[in-house]
């Protein structure tokens, strides 16, 4: 029977090993919350160990749309990325949304790695990292991981030269 409860638990509702111990962790914190402020976001990431793995954190493009007025989805796809071409792994994409102002509110990974992806996105979502925040931490590479970074730095690129900024950007570059 307890393994029924268990069951009817992951389906009905937010009980998984993930979500009880993120609940442990605000019990415990609770009293400093108090006293500081400080909050935790409930993000709760997710996996699916499929071949290749599907992973999600924080909120999806349509959900993302729905809530913001201005925002950014950029998408890599596994060919572009040296350790999914060396194990011939090639199935799959990295999705990063964020705001304007390019705080990551969403990821999606499907690679055989996107369980350990999404842990990074899901902390970098929780702490309100922007894009240009991922691009500028240095990944072990070749990694299915060293994508975020590569994905990141792309759209920090594209920012850096797009609208006001790219035009200054740009007059500044012709000056050298």
């Amino acid at each position: 029977m307890a393994e029924v409860r268990a069951v009817i638990a992951r389906v009905y509702s937010y009980e998984t090993p993930e979500v009880l111990a993120k609940q442990g962790i605000e019990v415990a914190i609770g009293p400093v919350r108090f006293v500081n402020g400080a909050t935790i976001q409930t993000r709760v990431p997710w996996a699916v160990f499929t071949h290749p793995e599907v992973a999600q954190a924080g909120l999806s493009e349509p959900e993302t749309r729905r809530q913001f007025r201005d925002i950014k989805a950029h998408r890599l796809p596994p060919e572009r990325v040296d350790r999914a071409q060396t194990q011939g792994s090639t199935d799959g994409f990295l999705k990063l949304v964020s705001q304007a102002d390019g705080r990551l509110v969403g990821a999606t990974a499907v690679s055989p790695a996107a369980g350990e992806t999404i842990n990074e996105l899901s902390i970098a979502i929780d702490r309100g990292l922007t894009v240009s925040d991922l691009a500028s931490t240095i990944h072990v590479y070749p990694t299915f991981t060293f994508a975020v970074q590569q994905l990141a730095a792309e759209i920090s690129l594209e920012a850096a030269t797009s609208g006001a900024k790219g035009q200054v950007t740009r007059a500044l570059r012709g000056l050298s």
